[in-house]
């Protein structure tokens, strides 16, 4: 990974996390870490555990992150969000006299800046008794709120490419990230009707629409209830699939990674080889969409797990294995110049030393074993339940 990658990892990592971007530059970006990115880069468990007990508000640290140190230091002053918003309104005269006064209590914006929104945002991410106190002010409501630069010496650390502080993101996101849930978001034509439909009756926290005679959430799984009720909302079918990332290793004195991605309809049963690429091309979010219900399954879990696994290893037998035929070889030369050297080593030798050497001999065999000898070895790097407008995925392959 270059510079640019990384960086562009570690903004969506904090992104992800919502952390709180004080300063960004071209090569660098100061932060305060959520409390979600705190626990997982600062190893404070000590302190984490006292404010789960006590009940007292967090405080997370801020450090600047540095992607290029050659770039940095040759490059001109950073920007600050502060900075930039004192020009972006109509009024950017009247916005600096708003910022500088309010710049000793300020609490993180959301991304549409709204100071309703950034009220709700977790303790010790963004709020704080002061931060409640102007955006309760005139000037907070009329200007919005601009994040805080924290007091006292932020750290400062390169990241780059096998850093520490990387390898900890990359470990953070594979922990987090192992399993997941997401939906596909509904085309713009159909979340125009949805919105119309929530101006005409109530809708709830779980996507559902109310029974206008019952005043209940009609269910997800039936998709007739609206038609009885004589809704006009057009709902839409949602399959559920279950994708699979393995990691498979072609390992022998030489190394090859390979990434093979599966997915398997759990209504149908069919499966998608190519399954990730097909979902990055998609609109997905763990948020329940309006309107939709989902297919019933027919195939479980333990059930789907042992069909991709049966899949991967049809594709695996198929590939050409000359390379196992040609670390073997090596294996058989290696322990053939190790049996060379130690059996005539041994005859020379009296009762003590040569049981010494004959346990070197044994340790030395073990280990061009375990390097020469050609092996495959499967692991899953995460999984996680899709659920797809019906039908999509055979439309996308009838496209390319």
């Amino acid at each position: 990974m270059n510079a640019k990658q990384v960086q562009k990892y570690v903004m969506r990592f904090l992104e992800a996390t919502g952390c709180q971007i004080i300063e960004k530059g071209t090569a660098h970006v100061t932060v305060k870490l959520s409390v979600e990115a705190d626990k997982a880069l600062t190893n404070r468990h000590y302190y984490w555990s006292f404010v789960e007990r006590t009940g007292a508000p967090p405080e997370t640290m801020a450090y600047t992150f540095v992607f290029d140190p050659e770039k940095e230091a040759a490059g001109p002053a950073p920007q600050t969000q502060r900075q930039a918003a004192d020009g972006a309104g109509p009024s950017g005269g009247a916005a600096s006299a708003a910022n500088r006064a309010a710049s000793a209590s300020a609490a993180s914006a959301t991304a549409g800046g709204s100071a309703s929104t950034a009220s709700n945002a977790p303790t010790g991410a963004a709020g704080s008794p002061a931060n409640g106190q102007q955006q309760d002010s005139i000037l907070g409501r009329y200007f919005g709120v601009v994040p805080s630069t924290p007091t006292g010496r932020i750290p400062r650390e390169e990241v780059a490419f096998g850093s520490r502080r990387l390898e900890q993101l990359f470990a953070a996101a594979q922990t987090r990230g192992r399993y997941v849930r997401l939906f596909e978001q509904p085309a713009s034509t159909r979340q125009s009707a949805a919105r119309a439909e929530d101006n005409a009756q109530p809708s709830y926290a779980g996507g559902g629409s109310a029974d206008p005679a019952t005043g209940q959430p009609t269910s997800l799984r039936q998709p007739a209830a609206a038609a009885r009720t004589g809704s006009r909302v057009l709902q839409a079918a949602y399959s559920t699939w279950f994708g699979v990332n393995f990691k498979v290793e072609l390992a022998c004195d030489l190394k090859r990674d390979e990434i093979h991605t599966l997915g398997i309809d759990l209504a149908t049963g069919e499966i998608h080889d190519h399954f990730m690429p097909l979902m990055v091309q998609k609109k997905l979010s763990p948020k329940l969409p309006a309107n939709i219900f989902l297919q019933p399954t027919k195939i479980g879990l333990n059930r789907a797990v042992t069909i991709l696994e049966n899949t991967l290893f049809s594709k695996l037998k198929a590939l050409d294995h000359g390379w196992a035929d040609k670390a073997d070889e090596r294996l058989q030369e290696e322990l053939a110049r190790i049996d060379d050297y130690y059996i005539d080593l041994l005859k020379g030798l009296e009762a003590e030393a040569k049981e010494e050497a004959e346990a070197q001999y044994r340790k030395r065999q073990q280990e061009i074993e375990w390097q020469h000898r050609p092996r495959v070895q499967v692991s899953v790097i995460n999984c996680g339940l899709f659920h797809l407008e019906a039908g999509s995925l055979s439309r996308a392959d009838a496209s390319r």
